[in-house]
């Protein structure tokens, strides 16, 4: 991958392995039914979870521009997006995200956190007297970033539809052009994403509106689709990108010749092991 590409591909990783790092709490709580980790953790986790599924649409956005840059100006893509330059955006990303839900929202004193027995999970409990906070964090968190991402990889695809057509007609005869992986990956990858959001965000808009709950297997569906994208986007890659399987193969050899190698040598020189 590209320097850039790379910086931010890393970025969204590390995002998903922290929302999967962060669901952990919810087996302990979904097995003894309440929220054995005190208040503090409680809000803690709630934070972090919805800046960390806002960071990675955020991220899908950053790649959907970066490959658009390298479609349509591939002589200077690398004077545009240089890997110091990702590397800024990328934390300033970070920075902006957890400081709006864990500094501004927590500083709102209307906001309430609480245990929610339906998704085994702490959250915030949405009241009407909150309801333009909820929207106004909402559209920041979602629905801006969602439609600015769409457009751009509309317009990625678009784009490079009419690079496979002007490719076609310079050599009619040769090979059929295909899309880049990477755009094909990052674009399901970030559908995904808006499927997973959708329901959810949806959900809590109907809630306020209403005055009324969902039924409790429909907060637990639409809480654990938004949480579950980390595990999507593993399949995506795998799916949509050869060069991503191949290299995980090639990953997962390595960790598993290393523990064959370790396991001989403990037999063989237990005390140099210790």
């Amino acid at each position: 991958m590209k320097a850039a590409t790379k910086v931010f591909t890393i970025s969204l990783a590390i995002t998903d392995f922290c929302v999967g790092l962060f669901s952990i709490t919810s087996i302990v709580s979904s097995a003894l039914d309440r929220w054995p980790f005190g208040a503090t953790i409680c809000w803690l986790n709630t934070d972090w979870d919805a800046a960390l599924c806002s960071i990675s649409v955020f991220f899908y956005s950053c790649l959907g521009i970066d490959r658009l840059i390298e479609v349509q100006k591939p002589l200077r893509y690398r004077q545009i997006m240089t890997r110091k330059r990702a590397q800024w955006i990328a934390i300033l990303i970070w920075v902006l995200s957890i400081a709006f839900y864990v500094v501004l929202v927590r500083a709102d004193h209307q906001v309430e956190y609480g245990y929610q027995k339906s998704t085994a999970a702490c959250t915030y409990i949405i009241t009407r007297d909150v309801i333009l906070s909820v929207i106004g964090t909402l559209s920041i968190s979602f629905y801006i970033p969602v439609i600015i991402a769409s457009f751009i990889y509309i317009k990625l695809l678009r784009v490079s539809r009419q690079h496979i057509q002007r490719i076609k007609k310079i050599m009619p005869t040769g090979p059929p052009p295909r899309r880049q992986g990477s755009i094909l990956m990052f674009t399901i990858a970030m559908l995904a994403d808006i499927i997973a959001w959708t329901p959810y965000s949806v959900l809590v808009v109907y809630e306020l509106c209403s005055g009324q709950r969902a039924p409790s297997w429909v907060e637990f569906g639409t809480n654990w689709l938004l949480m579950s994208t980390s595990w999507w986007n593993v399949v995506i890659y795998a799916r949509s990108n050869r060069s991503w399987r191949e290299t995980a193969v090639v990953i997962l050899k390595k960790c598993l010749n290393r523990n064959q190698e370790y396991e001989i040598q403990s037999c063989i020189f237990p005390e140099h092991i210790n």
